[in-house]
C-alpha cells in the first residue's frame, strides 16, 4: 500500500492532507469537554456533542443525496474550510449554544471531507491494493488523531492558557472579542486550528 501511494504523488498529497485533518480533529475532540466545562455543566456538554453528531448526520446525508462535486478534491478542500469555520465559531465566546453550532459546522465539513476521500480511493486506486491502502489510511489517520489528543492538553495548559490569562498583554488585545480567563486558552487553540485549516 505504501509503495502504491509513493509511486503516485497525488495519492501521497491526499493521504497527508487527511492525516493532518485527523490531527486537527483529535485536538478539537480533546478540547471540547474542558472548554465547555470551564463555564457550564455536563448537560451543556452533552448538547455540544450532539451538535457534532447532527453535523455529521447532515454532512453524510448531503453526500448521499448529492454525491459531492465532480472534482472531488475541491469538495475535500471545501470540507476542510468548513471545518475551520466551525472552529472559528467555537472560539468566539464561552456560550454552549455557540459551541454546539460550531461543532455542528465542524462535523458537517469533517464527514463530508472524509466521505469524498474514501470515494477517491475507491474510484482511482487499483482494486488489488485497495484493502492495503485503506488499512494504511486508517492507521495513519488514527495515529495522527491520537497524537492530536495527546498534545492538546499540554499545549493548552503550558502555552495557550497562560497567554489568555488576565496578566498577559496578549490577552488584553483579544479580550473584547474572545474574552479572557479559564477555558480561553482552548478557545485560542480552536482559533489557530481555524486559521491553519483556511491556509491549507
Amino acid at each position: 500500500g505504501m509503495r502504491f501511494i509513493w509511486q503516485r504523488p497525488p495519492f501521497g498529497i491526499l493521504i497527508s492532507l487527511l492525516s493532518l485533518s485527523m490531527f486537527f480533529q483529535g485536538i478539537a475532540y480533546a478540547l471540547t469537554g474542558p472548554l465547555v466545562l470551564s463555564f457550564a455543566g455536563a448537560q451543556a456538554l452533552g448538547w455540544s456533542y450532539m451538535g457534532f453528531g447532527l453535523g455529521a448526520l447532515v454532512g453524510g446525508g448531503l453526500l448521499d443525496v448529492w454525491g459531492g462535486p465532480k472534482r472531488r478534491m475541491d469538495g475535500i478542500i471545501v470540507g476542510l474550510f468548513t471545518g475551520g469555520v466551525g472552529c472559528f465559531v467555537i472560539s468566539l465566546r464561552p456560550n454552549a449554544l455557540l459551541i454546539a453550532l460550531g461543532l455542528l459546522i465542524f462535523g458537517l465539513g469533517f464527514i463530508f471531507m472524509i466521505g469524498l476521500n474514501r470515494v477517491i480511493y475507491q474510484v482511482k486506486a487499483a482494486p488489488e491494493v485497495l484493502g492495503r491502502i485503506f488499512s494504511l489510511r486508517v492507521m495513519l489517520g488514527v495515529s495522527m488523531q491520537s497524537v492530536g489528543i495527546l498534545v492538546a492538553g499540554p499545549l493548552v495548559v503550558r502555552v495557550f492558557q497562560p497567554l489568555m490569562s488576565g496578566e498577559s498583554a496578549f490577552a488584553g488585545q483579544l479580550e473584547q472579542i474572545f474574552g479572557i480567563g479559564e477555558g480561553r486558552g482552548a478557545a485560542l487553540m480552536y482559533l489557530i486550528l481555524a486559521g491553519v485549516s483556511w491556509l491549507i
